[in-house]
């Protein structure tokens, strides 16, 4: 159990960091179709991040919960229409070993000639073709977005995690958590969505809603209403928008990423 939680709390470390990296950073070309790309991606326990710095795309590959690494330099192609990497010194793959924090405890660099061309197919889905090991081979990476992270308004606090959970007969959950938290001297107010992303409008939509209340000195939660539902969304500035459906508590409301 400890290395299952040590291995999810490293894929969301990676996708909490690099979440607060590509808000800073300027936004990909539209005009080339290139913007397509600027995102997280998962399959499974692997994850792909790419995001735009300087006139190129940076990329970032990471296998089994960050057991292995692959950091690529890219231009845009419009001829292919992908993300190819560049004869660089930055494309290099790495294994890395976490400790049972899931933190990273070592990283070694295994070679620094890596190359790479991304895809998307005709799903939207981002294919990676290692042209080294080609060990992309079979892999269909799902579209994010860049929801992952803490964020702050006031006195509310929002967490943004992506998760991926067994559940019952094989099945298994993949999507993002949302819980926010307003703890004030009346006591603690806790919101907690579990959501799906929608790639096209780049939001999140609940599947239900909770809403629970803890009153100061209190033992007990009190749970106000459990079919909720809300929306979350970026405004240009990179503000997190809660829309809540049900008491429209977060109108008015601004959510600053704080991690990174």
């Amino acid at each position: 159990m400890k290395k299952i939680i040590a291995a999810l709390a490293a894929l969301m470390m990676v996708l909490m960091s690099l979440c607060a990296a590509a808000g800073e950073t300027p936004a990909a070309p539209a005009e080339d179709g290139s913007a397509l790309f600027d995102s997280a991606w998962v399959c499974g326990s692997s994850t792909v991040e790419a995001w735009y710095l300087g006139g190129v795309w940076e990329v970032t590959v990471s296998t089994g919960y960050g057991a292995e690494r692959w950091d690529y330099t890219c231009m845009y192609d419009p001829e292919q229409k992908a993300l190819v990497s560049l004869d660089s010194e930055s494309n290099v793959k790495s294994v890395i070993r976490l400790t049972e924090e899931g933190s990273e405890a070592d990283r070694e660099v295994t070679d620094t000639e890596a190359k790479a061309v991304f895809t998307l197919d005709e799903h939207g889905h981002l294919l990676w073709k290692d042209e080294k090991e080609d060990a992309g081979a079979g892999m269909e990476f799902e579209k994010i977005g860049w929801f992952a992270g803490t964020f702050a308004c006031g006195d509310y606090l929002l967490d943004c995690v992506w998760d991926v959970e067994e559940a019952a007969e094989d099945e298994v959950y993949s999507g993002y958590r949302v819980s926010i938290v307003l703890e004030d001297e009346d006591g603690r107010t806790e919101w907690s969505y579990p959501c799906v992303y929608d790639p096209e409008k780049d939001i999140l939509t609940a599947v239900f809603g909770s809403k629970e209340y803890l009153p100061a000195g209190g033992e007990a939660y009190e749970i106000i209403y459990d079919d909720g539902s809300a929306t979350f969304s970026f405004d240009e500035e990179h503000n997190l928008l809660w829309d809540d459906e049900t008491e429209h508590n977060g109108s008015d409301l601004l959510f600053v990423q704080t991690n990174g």
